[in-house]
Formats: structure tokens, sequence, C-alpha cells
């Protein structure tokens, strides 16, 4: 019932949402950290990489659960849970590239839990999505289909940028900054001051919703070529 490409596809996605947990999970019993910007226990859960790593992971099972029930098909909610769990993995391995590294170097960002989660997971992530339009076929006999996305839905993967940095600010507010390594500023955004601070986030949500542009636009390219 399944094409040769599905199975291929659905191995992809099964491979990519076991591995992250499996890491997360050996991230989570482990006596130390994983590397830097990274902890152990439940404490890991207040690094956006894992939260998007953890959203990506989920997003493919929710794919390959939703492929079985369907015989092949994908509903319109999976799809689009799968394109915002890989635009959260590309802004994790934007930011990681672009922010960070410069300022801490390969050796740091890219060792441990980090390589995993900084690197492999979001690209095997977003190979997965845009593998989606020869694996798949729409769920249900609607005329329209729901693998394709609207401009509007763009803004999708912005919503859990600002929860987080709701989040992230209120804590602070709260707890206040605190020193290293127990700074409630982990990732060193208010350094320079809450204004450099709110910049630096509405940098990140800016290039989160590029990063949607972008995926939309790549993904839609690909879709009018498998027709």
């Amino acid at each position: 019932m399944k094409t040769k490409k599905t199975m291929i596809w659905l191995i992809l996605e099964t491979v990519t949402a076991a591995g992250i947990f499996l890491v997360w999970l050996t991230l989570f019993f482990r006596k130390t950290s994983g590397g830097m910007l990274s902890s152990r226990g439940f404490s890991s859960l207040r690094y956006y990489t894992v939260l998007s790593n953890l959203a990506a992971g989920a997003a493919s099972l929710c794919c390959v659960i939703s492929c079985l029930r369907h015989r092949g098909g994908i509903s319109s909610g999976a799809f689009r849970f799968r394109f915002v769990g890989a635009v959260m993995a590309l802004t994790t391995f934007m930011t990681v590239a672009l922010f960070f590294l410069p300022i801490y170097g390969w050796s740091r960002l890219y060792a441990g839990a980090n390589f995993w989660f900084h690197l492999v997971f979001p690209l095997l992530s977003m190979i997965g999505f845009f593998l989606i339009p020869a694996a798949m076929r729409p769920a249900g006999r609607s005329a329209s289909d729901p693998r394709r996305l609207s401009m509007k839905e763009t803004l999708l993967p912005i919503l859990p940028v600002l929860i987080y940095g709701a989040c992230y600010s209120i804590n602070v507010l709260i707890n206040g900054k605190g020193t290293w390594p127990k700074s409630n500023d982990w990732y060193g955004f208010l350094h320079w001051g809450w204004g450099i601070g709110w910049c630096i986030f509405g940098g990140i949500i800016l290039a989160t919703w590029l990063a949607g542009m972008l995926m939309r636009a790549a993904y839609h390219k690909i879709l009018a070529k498998t027709r």
C-alpha cells in the first residue's frame, strides 16, 4: 500500500523522532550536561534548542501516525504541525550558526548533545519536511490540497518564539538576572541591557518569520514538481 518513497520517508521521520527523544533522555539522566548551553534533567527544557528539537520530533511522529492512519495520506493538522516543527528547528540552526558560533566557536557549540540538537536533527527535520510532496498524498477527499501553506500560516512558527520569549523575560523579572553559571539569562541576551535584549528578541522573531517564508517558498516549488 505504501510506495518506496513513502517507506523511505517513514523511516527517516521515525529515526529522526526516535533519535531526538533518545538524545534528550540521555541528556536528562546523565550526571553532567551535554555541552555548552545545555543542562541535565528538567532544567534542559529551559533551552529553546531542546524545546524546538522536541517539537520537531513530536511533529515527525505525528506525521508518521497520520500516514499510517490514513494509509499513505497526511492530515492538514499534522502537516501544519510538521511545518512549525521544521521552522523551529531551522530557527535553532540559524541562531546558533549566525549568532552564537562567531562568539563561542565550533568546538563548544557542536560538542556532545549540541552536535545533534544544533546541527544533525535540525537538518534531518528540514529534509524530512521537503520530502513530504514526493512521499505523501493529502488525507481525505477534500478538493483543496492540505499540504499547501498560505502566507498567513508562515506566522504560525512565531507563536512558540513569542511564548518562549515571554516566559524567559518574566522569569528574569521575577527571579532576577543572577550570575553565571546560575544566571536566569542563560543565553546572555540581556548582557547589554533590556533594550538590546528586546532588539535581539525582535531579530529572532523576524528571522523565524523569514525562515517560514523561505521554507514555504522552497516547499511549494518542490510540491509543484511532484504533480
